[in-house]
């Protein structure tokens, strides 16, 4: 859930879409969003695997 609306937060708000350029700079930003969120449910799995 997360996941989805930051990216579609992250490719609104960039400006570059139709250059070449910004096809990459679109590309780099959603998979930092996809790698941010992976760690996130990560941290918050082992925070309640800790609570256990």
């Amino acid at each position: 859930m997360a996941e989805s609306n930051t990216i579609s937060a992250i490719t609104a708000s960039t400006p570059y879409s139709g250059r070449p350029m910004g096809v990459v700079n679109e590309i780099a930003l959603v998979v930092a969003a996809v790698v941010v969120a992976a760690l996130d449910t990560t941290l918050v799995s082992i925070f309640l695997y800790k609570l256990l």
